[in-house]
């Protein structure tokens, strides 16, 4: 991320004069990777339960992300974990995200979701005979 906005901001600066060009290419930078990181974390904050898409077939015959989208909006509708942290689960195992993309190259803030994301899993493993019941009938 950090790469693509820079080369999109040297591309911006092409032939433009300037006093300091390398401040300029370093806020252009910063700037487009906060507004990312500021878009992801408002995201995650949008998710609600009906953004996981719905599921009738049987748990054996489910896609593992169908599987995993019902098995994250069950735990959500019986308050296992939050919407936000279902949204994390699924950002991180789903779409591949890591940590550190979703905190946008903040250390802090990525331990932080780590950390967060944990304890959602741990949470749903804790209640797996619980959440597999219910997927059964």
């Amino acid at each position: 991320m950090v790469l693509g906005a820079a080369t999109d901001a040297i591309a911006s600066l092409a032939g433009i004069e300037g006093a300091f060009p390398l401040r300029t290419l370093r806020d252009r930078t910063i700037r487009r990777i906060r507004r990312r990181r500021d878009r992801l974390v408002r995201d995650a904050r949008e998710l609600v339960i009906e953004d996981l898409p719905e599921v009738a077939a049987s748990p054996s015959a489910k896609p593992a992300a169908l599987l995993l989208a019902e098995t994250l909006r069950l735990a959500v509708g019986k308050g296992i974990v939050t919407a936000e942290d279902a949204h994390l689960v699924w950002a991180s195992t789903h779409d591949g995200e890591t940590s550190m993309s979703l905190a946008g190259g903040n250390k802090t803030e990525a331990e932080r979701l780590r950390r967060r994301r944990s304890r959602a899993q741990r949470r749903m493993a804790e209640h797996r005979g619980e959440l597999l019941e219910v997927m059964a009938v």
